[in-house]
């Protein structure tokens, strides 16, 4: 399983992308300059997914799917789970359980931003759940 941020190929190079997918973060704020705070920000790049599907299949490796983050985590019923831990905090920490939820799922967070892919060595059936969200057709190139 691979989580990161990052884009099929044909939105990786996507022309409202032409200065690249570089980005500088301090305190999980994104800042304008990289060198801004040289040695205390985080310099983070977006992944090119066709590319990652391309080295895997390399490697003997298969595509088993792609997805959003948000569209795979729904399919594994976060929700249930997030309620079950809730149920277990307090008022505040439940509050805080929910917001972070809302970072893993909200499309203008990590929601749709975070990809995941799956790699096998061998072909494997993906489960329902999976079936009708998988995105794989989206990283040939």
């Amino acid at each position: 399983m691979i989580f990161d941020y990052g884009y099929d190929r044909l939105s990786f190079y996507h022309p409202r992308r032409s200065m690249g997918t570089l980005t500088a973060f301090h305190n999980h704020q994104t800042r304008n300059t990289m060198l801004e705070i040289p040695g205390k920000m985080d310099l983070s790049a977006h992944v090119d997914f066709t590319a990652v599907a391309e080295s895997a299949i390399e490697a003997n490796l298969q595509v088993q799917g792609y997805f959003t983050q948000s569209e795979f985590l729904f399919s594994q019923d976060i929700v249930n789970f997030y309620h079950k831990r809730r149920d277990l905090c307090n008022s505040l920490a439940g509050a805080q359980l929910h917001g972070q939820l809302q970072t893993l799922l909200h499309p203008s967070q990590m929601g749709e931003t975070i990809k995941v892919m799956l790699l096998s060595k061998i072909r494997e059936t993906l489960p329902d759940s999976l079936k009708s969200i998988d995105r794989a057709y989206r990283l040939a190139s």
